[in-house]
């Protein structure tokens, strides 16, 4: 009973959220350059197998918050006992994943407008959100502001892509920075996600790494422009992690998305909303009156599809092969702001608080978390 109160809850923290947003007709359905940047400037800096499991993760919203609270219950428990209880858990293994880099999860989870933000660029406006990285990367290194360290390797390709790896492949090193590192000339009229930054921070800080092992499976493409899942690496991390785990085939296999996971939040471009028969921007006040029930969780499993065979790691819907890509056109009467949708994020955070979370550091980022294991 206690598990699926969280669960609702959860998924109430999300949709209310999003419902007390408003409304507004002028909203477009695609984000501006200007939005991509600040978007991904807070994570761009990070090793591209972090970037991509949280690009991955970030669709699923309300499994993000789920997760979070789950993992402030565990009390310290070790990293075996996580991947014993993670089996437990019905979560998409992107979110999983992310269990062993309590940090990351702890904001994605109290910044819900930012979160929501993520996923939906990264489904809607893959390729224009990777360019937006590669962006904020160039200017921090043409800053002087991003190097190779002890901690993660640096590598400018012949055609100017900049890749970042972790030194050691199964330990990994958040980086902590601020909007300063990107140079004096990155500045825009409006800041879209103030909190996210803390001014000051020139260079990247690095505080104690974290033994992630395989749990990072998620493989930028920068050339193509998409998120990939290493097949190795994910099948390792799952074996342990999932119940009804099977492996994959291959070497690598495109990440596909899968609304089955979604928790029944709307999708800002109404035609991936159509294409996964879910809500769109436009229906997310109907949540409100259900979240406030306290019936978000059973409202979202009515307006899902009907159950269709999992494909581990890659979900149902639109084809995100190499060979196609789709341009979504047109405007959104329900689509919101990261600005309009501040107050809700922060009362989420403050929900989450009383879950065992805790608020982003004044400081460095540092600790190692509940990260390691077996794998």
């Amino acid at each position: 009973m206690a598990h699926h109160f969280v669960r609702a809850c959860a998924a109430a923290v999300v949709v209310a959220g999003i419902a007390a947003s408003g409304v507004r007709a002028q909203d477009a359905v695609h984000f501006s350059q200007e939005q991509l940047e600040q978007m991904v400037s807070p994570i761009a800096l990070y090793p591209d197998s972090l970037v991509g499991q949280m690009l991955m993760a970030s669709t699923y919203p309300v499994e993000v918050v789920e997760a979070d609270r789950w993992l402030g219950q565990q009390g310290g428990a070790d990293a075996t006992t996580i991947d014993d209880g993670l089996q437990n858990e019905s979560w998409d293994p992107s979110v999983k994943a992310l269990v062993k880099v309590p940090e990351v999860l702890r904001e994605m989870s109290q910044y819900l407008d930012w979160t929501r933000d993520l996923g939906d660029a990264f489904l809607g406006q893959e390729p224009d959100l990777l360019r937006a990285v590669q962006k904020m990367r160039k200017a921090a290194y043409d800053a002087g502001n991003l190097t190779s360290t002890g901690q993660q390797t640096v590598t400018v390709e012949s055609d100017g892509t900049i890749v970042i790896e972790q030194a050691q492949p199964e330990t990994l090193y958040v980086p902590d920075y601020s909007t300063d590192v990107y140079g004096s000339g990155w500045a825009y009229s409006e800041s879209y996600y103030p909190y996210m930054y803390r001014p000051g921070i020139r260079m990247l800080a690095f505080g104690a790494g974290i033994g992630v092992g395989n749990a990072l499976w998620g493989h930028c493409d920068w050339r193509r422009g998409d998120v990939d899942i290493d097949v190795n690496r994910y099948n390792s991390f799952n074996q342990f992690t999932s119940k009804d785990f099977m492996p994959l085939g291959g070497a690598r296999q495109n990440w596909q998305h899968d609304a089955n996971h979604r928790g029944g939040v709307g999708y800002r471009d109404p035609a991936i909303a159509q294409t996964y028969h879910q809500p769109g921007a436009s229906n997310r006040a109907r949540g409100r009156a259900n979240a406030d029930a306290g019936g978000a969780r059973a409202d979202a499993g009515a307006q899902r599809p009907a159950a269709q065979p999992a494909h581990p790691g890659a979900g149902q819907g639109v084809d995100r092969s190499h060979g196609e890509r789709r341009d979504y056109d047109g405007g959104l009467s329900g689509a919101s702001t990261p600005r309009s949708d501040r107050a809700a994020s922060q009362r989420g955070s403050q929900s989450r608080g009383q879950a065992g979370g805790g608020a982003r550091p004044a400081g460095g980022r540092g600790g190692g978390g509940r990260g390691g294991g077996r794998r």
